[in-house]
């Protein structure tokens, strides 16, 4: 008996060893299994395996692809654009991120993913925009129209469907497509474009801005927080708001000395010489409120606290801490910008904010106070414009209503049965601007609005009644045939 004891022993041992080699050993397999698919792709540039960083995942490659600068001149011009792959198994759903953006070095380093490659044990993939960061045709020309020509919403819709489709060469069970913000107006745009792309679409707090639009500065002045706090406490909220806004225009000499330096401001940030730092701290303290709504970063009670001091010099220094601590940088507002290819797409189709300022005035006059602004309500949209773009640039760009006017019909097409989730949230400024939400749209696209949500909801973020409806939904039309 003690023979077969020790014997038992010694193979439980050596289980206990062999065991993890297997399972490093088969992980290898399946990377170098995939490194050899990845490399006979179509337009394949170059395949890097990285370090994995998420253990959720067998591996990680970074990926590009040549792809036409202009697809109606395919053989003409071209550019990398790079792709993010994690990845654990050929034969399992695949995430799939139209990232709007840059990949950020979060990716790599940190190992960052998205909720729904967890939630539904699939790949993950992201997609870096056009134009960003490493997938650009040469260095930005922040001065000059013509270098953004083949930047427009229907070339980045064909390089998502091309890269999609490459790649489904090598995953072959279903795919998800998904984005946040400006990456779920994307995603819509390629579930209406090109809906035999993927297999589902679960765009998140994607908008859907008119040329030059101004509906969230109403909420953000009339109806934020009342969801989430209360219609009382909402209000005394925005007032609160108000407050803390009206305090520094009042002390805007001091504060614009203070944010347009450092530690405030970089000493490479480059303002456009049109408009004055007057001029982009009244934008930017308008936009204070809707930072605020967006994210929802900043406590109310830091503002409430601030709203107590004694007027001292320290008292502006803290408020000028409190607006980078809401994410209110002036520096939002600098041409040389990693973002910049997004203002470019928002004059020539996605469509602006239009930083009205009618609402706030309306607020404080409520409040028996006026706000000093430094140039005239007719005056808002020009202003705005001659912050951002250069004067060749607003010469040239010419906006188009087509993508606008394509995604209305089609979220109102009741014959369409391509397969989408919108993920939204009713505290986000975003939602004044967002699709439209028809009862009569196709029988396959479902809106979820979460009540106190904002521009980060998740679909962990719901009930568990709504969040169990979503991924139940999801499973089924992944197990679809």
């Amino acid at each position: 008996m003690q023979h077969i004891k020790n014997n038992i022993f010694k193979l439980l041992n050596l289980f206990i060893v062999v065991c993890p080699l297997l399972i490093s050993c088969g992980k290898e397999n399946f990377a170098d299994e995939l490194n050899k698919k990845l490399q006979s792709l179509d337009n394949i540039s170059s395949v890097t395996k990285l370090p994995n960083t998420n253990e959720s995942f067998t591996c990680q490659y970074e990926i590009y692809f040549n792809m036409p600068l202009d697809w109606n001149k395919p053989t003409e011009n071209t550019f990398k654009q790079r792709v993010i792959i994690d990845a654990k198994a050929f034969d399992i759903p695949t995430v799939v991120e139209l990232h709007g953006y840059a990949l950020g070095d979060k990716y790599i380093t940190e190992g960052y993913t998205r909720e729904l490659p967890i939630l539904l044990n699939a790949n993950f993939i992201a997609i870096e925009h056009r134009y960003f960061n490493l997938s650009i045709p040469s260095a930005p020309d922040y001065e000059n129209s013509s270098y953004w020509d083949a930047l427009t919403v229907e070339n980045a819709s064909k390089d998502h469907e091309f890269i999609i489709k490459q790649l489904r060469k090598v995953f072959t069970n279903k795919w998800i497509a998904t984005g946040t913000s400006k990456g779920g107006y994307v995603t819509n745009v390629l579930a209406s474009y090109h809906p035999d792309t993927c297999d589902i679409y679960v765009p998140y707090v994607a908008p859907l801005a008119k040329q030059f639009d101004n509906r969230p500065f109403q909420f953000i002045s009339e109806t934020a927080g009342n969801k989430l706090y209360g219609e009382v406490r909402g209000k005394e909220v925005r007032d609160e708001i108000l407050k803390f806004q009206l305090y520094c225009f009042d002390n805007k000499e001091d504060l614009i000395d203070l944010l347009f330096s450092e530690p405030y401001c970089s000493k490479d940030a480059r303002f456009r010489s049109a408009v004055s730092h007057e001029n982009i701290f009244d934008i930017n303290m308008l936009e204070f409120a809707y930072i605020f709504w967006q994210y929802q970063r900043l406590d109310i009670s830091v503002i409430e606290n601030f709203l107590k001091l004694e007027d001292t010099a320290e008292k502006v220094k803290k408020a000028a801490d409190i607006i980078i601590l809401n994410d209110t940088s002036v520096e939002a507002f600098r041409y040389n910008k990693p973002h910049y290819p997004y203002y470019v797409t928002a004059l020539k189709e996605m469509g602006n904010l239009h930083y009205d300022f009618t609402y706030i005035k309306e607020q404080a006059s409520a409040l028996g106070k006026t706000i000093n602004i430094s140039f005239s309500e007719e005056q808002e949209i020009e202003v705005y414009t001659k912050m951002i773009y250069s004067n060749n640039q607003l010469e040239n760009f010419v906006y188009s209503d087509s993508v606008y006017n394509h995604l209305v019909e089609w979220i109102n097409d009741k014959t369409v049965k391509t397969k989408v989730i919108m993920i939204n949230g009713l505290e986000d400024p975003w939602f004044y601007v967002s699709i439209p939400q028809p009862i009569n749209r196709g029988e396959n696209i479902r809106i979820y609005n979460h009540p106190t949500g904002n521009h980060t909801v998740q679909i962990t973020d719901f009930s568990d009644n709504a969040k169990n409806e979503i991924l139940n939904l999801l499973k089924a039309w992944l197990n679809e045939i």
